[in-house]
This record gives C-alpha cells, structure tokens and sequence, in this order.
C-alpha cells in the first residue's frame, strides 16, 4: 500500500512527503513537532474498537489535521469541529488531494489559527457544560427517585 501512495505522490509531484514506519512514543513526538500536516488513519476493522493512541497527542496541536477513516464515526465527530481539520474516506483521493492542495494555496497565519483554535476550545468547553448538566440532572432524579 505505501509503493502505490509513494508512487502517488510523485504522480502529484509533492517533494516534501516524509514516509515513516511505526515509531515509539519518543520518536514520534519528534516527528509529529517537526511536521506541517498531520495525518492520522484507521482500518475499517478497526472502527469501533480502538482509538489511535497517537491522535490524543496531536489533536491538541495546532496544526493541520486529515483523518482518513470512518467519517461518520465517534473519532471524526469529536475533531470535525476542530481547526483545519478534514475528514475522509480511504477512497477519497482526490478529495484529500484536494484539501492539501488549497491548504497550501491559502497559508494560514498564525493570528487565524489562533482564532480558530479560540473558537474550537470554546466550542469543546461548552460541550463540556452541556455533559455536566446533563450528568448532574440525571444524578439529582436518581437521588430523588431512590435505588432503583
């Protein structure tokens, strides 16, 4: 699968893809700092049993993110909302191409990214209250009705 991505690449003549095998916890990090795009994947056999370990470490960052994967799954719902963030298909090629493209095309500077990010982190603070309330009601009914 990597030879025909690579092939691909060259195909699109994009110079800067940077092929990684599987890397530690240390290692990683190190790359994903040193990256412009960050893609994270996941196998259809997958969807509904794990969560990419590694995606809990660069949703927080502030960089451009692709999930190819389930896109109307629990992991694509929880960063759809997220800045420079797109959600694809395996087969969706071109759509990713595409979306790199105009990335590309439109640089972001920093001041929008941290007024997207601004937005995002308010967005996921008023999800978080709307979990509290919901939590604290249905734990007050429950204190009210007694053990069921």
């Amino acid at each position: 699968m990597w030879m025909d991505a690579q092939r691909f690449a060259g195909e699109l003549k994009l110079k800067n893809c940077r092929w990684c095998e599987y890397a530690d916890e240390a290692q990683s990090l190190q790359t994903v700092l040193a990256s412009s795009v960050l893609i994270a994947t996941q196998r259809r056999e997958a969807r509904g049993l794990l969560w990419p370990s590694k995606l809990a470490r660069i949703i927080p960052m502030r960089k451009p993110l692709i999930w190819i994967g389930p896109t109307d799954g629990a992991i694509a719902n929880a960063i759809r909302d997220r800045p420079d963030t797109a959600c694809f298909e395996p087969e969706q090629v071109p759509e990713i191409v595409a979306w790199i493209t105009a990335l590309y095309e439109t640089p972001q500077t920093s001041a929008n990214l941290d007024s997207a990010a601004q937005m995002w982190k308010r967005q996921r603070v008023e999800r978080c209250n709307q979990w509290e309330l919901l939590l604290k009601s249905v734990a007050s009914s429950r204190a009210n009705t007694g053990p069921q």
